[in-house]
C-alpha cells in the first residue's frame, strides 16, 4: 500500500491582482495635449502644396482595444512591438524627398525650430516605426536647445509647459504627424505629456 505525504499545513497560491499596496505605491498621472500652432504661410515665400497627410502612431494595449500614441520611451529603446503597423511604409506618393518639419511648445514662442524629414531610409519609404524614431530625436534636440531658453508663458500662465532639466517626472506620447494645422507643407507632430504625481 502507497502512501500519500500531506503536508501538515497546506500550501495557499494567491491567484488574486489585488494588492492592498497598490494605492500606495502607483502614482497618479494626468495627460494633457501639447498645442499645436498654426501655421500660416510667409508673404512672397511659395512652397509646394501637398495633400492633408496624417500618421497616427496608435498601440495595441490589450486584446480588444487600442490607445492613442506611443511614448518616447518606447520609441528611445526601439520597442515598436505595440505599435499598430510598424513596417507600413508612409508618405508615398508625395512626390518629395523631405518633409518640412515645425515644433512649436507653448511659452517658447519666441523659439522658432524647424527641421526637415526624410520620406525614405537607404532608398525605401519611411516607415511609422522609421517615422517614429525621426521625429522623437527631433524632439531630443529640440529640448536640449530649449533648456537653455527663456520660456516665456502667456500672461496670468503659471509655467506648467516649461521644459524641466530632468524629465523623470513625464512621460511624452507621440500620437501623430500631420500638416493639418494652417499649412500643407509643414508638418507638426500631436504629442501628449503625461505627468505622474
Amino acid at each position: 500500500m502507497a502512501s500519500i505525504h500531506r503536508p501538515l499545513h497546506p500550501l495557499h497560491i494567491n491567484t488574486s491582482n489585488y494588492s492592498s499596496l497598490t494605492g500606495a505605491v502607483s502614482r497618479t498621472q494626468c495627460r494633457r495635449s501639447v498645442p499645436t500652432g498654426t501655421l500660416t504661410p510667409s508673404p512672397g515665400r511659395y512652397l509646394k502644396r501637398l495633400d492633408q497627410t496624417i500618421v497616427r502612431f496608435d498601440t495595441v494595449v490589450s486584446a480588444h482595444g487600442t490607445e492613442k500614441g506611443i511614448s518616447f520611451d518606447d520609441v528611445k529603446a526601439k520597442n515598436f512591438s505595440r505599435l499598430l503597423h510598424p513596417e507600413t511604409p508612409v508618405f508615398q506618393g508625395l512626390g518629395k524627398d523631405t518633409l518640412a518639419f515645425r515644433i512649436m511648445w507653448p511659452g517658447y514662442a519666441h523659439f522658432d525650430w524647424h527641421c526637415t524629414l526624410p520620406t525614405s531610409v537607404g532608398g525605401r519609404p519611411i516607415t511609422r516605426a522609421h517615422l517614429a524614431v525621426f521625429i522623437v530625436e527631433t524632439y531630443g534636440r529640440f529640448f536640449e536647445r530649449i533648456r537653455q531658453a527663456h520660456y516665456v508663458g502667456p500672461c496670468g500662465e503659471n509655467g506648467s509647459w516649461v521644459i524641466p532639466r530632468d524629465a523623470r517626472q513625464y512621460q511624452l506620447i507621440l500620437k501623430s504627424v500631420s500638416n493639418l494645422h494652417g499649412h500643407d507643407a509643414i508638418f507638426q507632430a500631436e504629442i501628449d505629456i503625461v505627468t505622474f504625481m
